[in-house]
């Protein structure tokens, strides 16, 4: 390949030193390396030396019209207006397991964290577009779907809802034997959601 696109990682510093090391390598074969992910929105001074491009981590979906823009006219022009939501569809059906994301960033103001510096404060997807996602997955034949998030105790804070309001959505609307598995939340978030949870209709395992 003439063209390298590493998506990169910074949750732990092992893992950063490996996405460099990564893009030394390609580096050192001449390759155009570009670089994608939290890496180039984070820590942008380690990467932007080492890269022919950076893509941003809410500009995932847009990849492959930024490097065909970018290596065809020479140019890094500024993406169109970002619509979280034009994400879900390049999200399709494929196997028995498909990750679902539901939001990107988090309320938190952590210094410690940074993640928070990578994505970003929070956005939440549409809560009827996921459930009608949902639903396309288990017509498609999807039989285990996993809620994902920074943090999934806060989706919806941003819109006026909350998790358990998208859950009850999805098992109401989507009829089919299928699992949801509910990623990572922050404890800070899980008391003002927690009791709505419960009262939901889950068969919890």
């Amino acid at each position: 390949a003439d063209v390298v696109v590493i998506n990169t990682c910074v949750v732990r510093l092992e893992t950063e030193n490996r996405m460099i090391s990564r893009i030394e390598h390609f580096r050192s074969l001449n390759k155009k390396v570009v670089i994608a992910g939290c890496m180039p929105k984070a820590l942008r001074e380690k990467v932007i030396d080492r890269a022919d491009l950076l893509i941003m981590p809410r500009e995932a979906h847009l990849s492959g019209e930024i490097i065909y823009r970018y290596f065809r006219d020479r140019e890094i022009t500024p993406p169109p207006y970002l619509n979280i939501n034009d994400k879900l569809k390049y999200l399709k059906p494929e196997g028995l397991i498909m990750p679902l994301p539901i939001a990107e960033g988090c309320v938190g103001r952590c210094t410690y964290c940074i993640v928070k510096v990578a994505r970003g404060d929070l956005l939440s997807y549409d809560r009827d577009l996921l459930v009608k996602k949902a639903k396309e997955y288990v017509e498609g034949g999807v039989k285990h779907i996993l809620i994902t998030a920074q943090d999934t105790a806060c989706y919806g804070f941003d819109r006026g809802y909350t998790l358990p309001d998208l859950l009850e959505d999805i098992i109401s609307s989507v009829e089919g034997k299928y699992t949801m598995r509910i990623g990572m939340m922050h404890a800070k978030n899980v008391p003002e959601i927690i009791d709505h949870y419960y009262s939901l209709t889950l068969i919890r395992i």
